[in-house]
């Protein structure tokens, strides 16, 4: 697997809308009820993504 930084999107607003609009148009007619999304950098995009498609959002924490 290879690490891909998506951090530098965040500074373009322009861009990080793109990719959640993006992904929100992809999935909106899926069925999907809930994004899920681990805890740091998943938090950012999950909850986001979560907002732009109207759905419930559950943050997960990675074990201690």
């Amino acid at each position: 697997m290879t690490f891909k930084d998506y951090t530098p999107m965040l500074k373009d607003s322009a861009s990080f809308r793109l990719c959640i609009n993006t992904l929100a148009e992809r999935y909106r007619d899926s069925g999907v009820t809930a994004i899920v999304s681990c805890e740091a950098r998943g938090l950012v995009l999950g909850s986001a993504l979560a907002f732009a498609m109207g759905v419930a959002f559950v943050p997960l924490r990675k074990p201690m």
